[in-house]
């Protein structure tokens, strides 16, 4: 495992994961939900809010 690399339980909803290093920060917004019954594979999808 890389040294900044981190791991947490998915759970379904709305998050906000924001990152701060001194006085930088960024954040980003994203959605867990559940797959399509068609999805065979495991894995995530990054769409844009518009695609939603």
């Amino acid at each position: 495992m890389a040294e900044h690399e981190v791991f947490w339980p998915m759970e379904l909803g709305n998050w906000v994961l924001e990152v701060k290093s001194g006085e930088l920060s960024d954040r980003v917004h994203f959605q867990v939900r559940s797959p399509d019954d068609s999805t065979e594979r495991p894995g995530f999808s990054a769409i844009s809010p518009s695609e939603d």
